[in-house]
């Protein structure tokens, strides 16, 4: 099977805010091609750090375009790329907080493999079922990463000028990680509900109504 990437010449969000005059970043997993035609830097962003496939969480080839465009293996004890995408994205708004920015911020967890701190796993030691525990450990760790970025926000005073979004890609594969995509029906790579209902969150903080539900269809696309 040739790897997936997306075309040159289809341009991106990343394109279009750049042109418009935003500061344009990307933290995290990306899956759109790794040859260097097909990279971040080439799609309309400015800044990369992060895979150029899904990886595993510990000791990950990670791409760090500060320093270079190729990736290199880290080695270092306790590098978690959860934790390590967070304290990269809390930089990078911090550099950026004076000019407009858009951050993509593609976090590999909850993706398999299911990996995690013994931090995140001493808060689960209640959970006797080993895959379920380390799933809600990756989980916990996600978490504190998103209220890593939220609060990083707040303290630059740019959390009533930020649209936030927060979603996943699919459903969840349950089986293989222990995911649960209830009520719904199916799971990832379905077209049942299971497979394509998902999580999605927007924040907008003194233009966006706090509590509403939106109850008519949307999709990825309609972010841009």
């Amino acid at each position: 099977t040739p790897p997936l990437q997306l075309a040159s010449g289809i341009e991106t969000i990343a394109d279009r805010l750049k042109a418009a005059g935003y500061a344009t970043g990307a933290i995290g997993k990306w899956h759109l091609g790794a040859q260097p035609q097909f990279r971040p830097s080439k799609r309309g962003f400015d800044d990369f750090y992060g895979t150029l496939a899904n990886s595993a969480f510990f000791h990950p080839e990670i791409v760090d375009t500060r320093k270079s465009d190729d990736p290199v293996k880290v080695t270092e004890q306790g590098f978690y790329t959860t934790d390590a995408y967070a304290t990269r994205a809390v930089e990078w708004i911090g550099e950026h907080k004076a000019e407009p920015f858009f951050l993509y911020l593609p976090f590999n967890a909850q993706h398999a493999p299911l990996q995690a701190t013994q931090k995140y796993l001493d808060r689960f030691t209640h959970i006797k079922d080993s895959k379920r525990k380390t799933f809600a450990a990756m989980l916990s760790a996600l978490d504190d990463a998103v209220g890593q970025v939220l609060g990083s926000l707040e303290k630059n005073g740019l959390a009533e000028n930020t649209l936030v979004v927060f979603l996943t890609d699919n459903g969840g594969p349950t089986g293989q990680t222990t995911s649960s995509n209830l009520p719904l029906r199916g799971f990832k790579a379905t077209t049942l509900e299971g497979g394509v209902r998902v999580p999605f969150y927007v924040q907008w903080k003194g233009h966006l109504p706090a509590g509403k539900v939106y109850e008519h269809p949307v999709i990825q696309l309609d972010i841009l």
